[in-house]
């Protein structure tokens, strides 16, 4: 029963929001395995129909020469930084030479999360020194890893892929509660798509609109003028709330979770390492009460650590968000800073996926179109 709890904080956990505490050393006497959830690196403007508007005046930019969608030099310094910091906080526990078994590491189905995870991993495992030290002019190995395929992909966005989510997504959506908070952000909605010449309906503009005037502006592309009344705070808060209506019931909350593998994860493993998205940390911070309503920046990482203290075993959880050793301490309500795995069990039991948590459909409508549902 305490393995399959385990297995269920694992993939459960990925986030947990701003608490009190700071510790800059791991306490590895204790430490028996290591989870670590973090979101890609800086990138340049994705190239979707969702990030396209007809009057961007940058809508030609190549992004050259990276392309859409893609991590940047930025992007791959702060990745790789994230590993050497992971290397040098926890080299007691995980020891200086790579090995398959040591470590199990996935990546969501996108090449700047698939980049950021071999390049967290090429600063967690220098081969240098080591039996492994196979080139004297180059301090890299390869180190392996998995990237979810579309089919299987825990890590994206159910609203994007999972027509049974979207069904439930448009219920939600019908329900006077979804169409008040429309409502307040009607004037936004029609204000974007009057001056962006697009067709998003709703938050959905607001949602996406921020991402693409802070990639572009990162990119240091001038924003239209148009933007200033609305850009940053206004498009961050919408996008906040649009978090949140993702996150309204509970089976909506199982299905942006994860689902659980049915694998049984070999013991001698130490280190589990999920490379995903902000939303991954976001859903999550919402689903354990924590929420505070800030987006995960780049790079930021949430820190699962699990310890067997006094024949207990149980998780310690921090929040890294700059990779220079200053780590915040999390505490889920109702649960300590060290919480045991059967009390985090019951605290979150509700919002675990089951197996009729999945993602396919009985029926055909096609008014669960990503998009459409909004249409409403």
């Amino acid at each position: 029963m305490e393995l399959q709890i385990y297995l269920t904080i694992v993939l459960l956990t990925f986030g947990v929001s701003l608490c009190l505490l700071e510790e800059n050393n791991a306490t590895t006497a204790t430490l028996k395995a290591l989870h670590l959830i973090f979101r890609h690196g800086h990138r340049t403007t994705e190239r979707t129909s969702a990030s396209i508007y007809p009057n961007d005046p940058h809508k030609n930019e190549k992004y050259y020469p990276y392309g859409y969608g893609q991590l940047t030099n930025k992007g791959k310094r702060k990745a790789f930084a994230l590993g050497q910091w992971l290397r040098k906080r926890y080299n007691g526990f995980l020891g200086n030479v790579y090995h398959p078994n040591i470590l199990d590491a996935v990546s969501s189905g996108y090449n700047r999360t698939s980049a950021t995870l071999s390049l967290v991993l090429a600063g967690l495992y220098p081969p240098k020194g080591t039996d492994l030290d196979w080139n004297s002019n180059l301090d890299w190995q390869p180190v392996l890893y998995h990237q979810l395929s579309h089919k299987e992909n825990y890590l994206s966005l159910p609203l994007a892929t999972c027509p049974k989510f979207m069904k439930l997504f448009n219920d939600y959506l019908n329900t006077s509660a979804a169409k008040t908070k429309i409502q307040l952000y009607k004037p936004l909605s029609n204000y974007i798509q009057e001056k962006s010449g697009g067709t998003l309906p709703h938050m959905f503009a607001a949602f996406f609109f921020y991402d693409i005037l802070a990639t572009q502006q990162e990119w240091g592309l001038e924003l239209p003028k148009w933007t200033e009344v609305i850009y940053p705070n206004i498009l961050y808060g919408a996008s906040l709330d649009f978090y949140e209506m993702m996150m309204t019931t509970t089976e909506m909350k199982r299905f942006n979770i994860g689902k659980i593998s049915n694998k049984i994860v070999p013991p001698e493993r130490k280190l589990f390492i999920y490379s995903g998205h902000d939303f991954n940390l976001t859903f999550l911070q919402i689903v354990l009460g924590v929420y505070t309503k800030k987006r995960p920046t780049y790079g930021a990482c949430l820190i699962i650590e699990v310890h067997q203290i006094n024949k207990i075993h149980g998780i310690k959880i921090y929040y890294d968000t700059k990779s220079k050793g200053r780590l915040n301490v999390l505490k889920i309500p109702g649960c300590d800073y060290f919480c045991p795995f059967k009390k985090f069990y019951k605290l979150v039991k509700h919002y675990l996926p089951t197996k009729d948590t999945n993602c396919s459909m009985t029926t055909t409508d096609k008014n669960n179109d990503f998009t459409s549902i909004f249409n409403s």
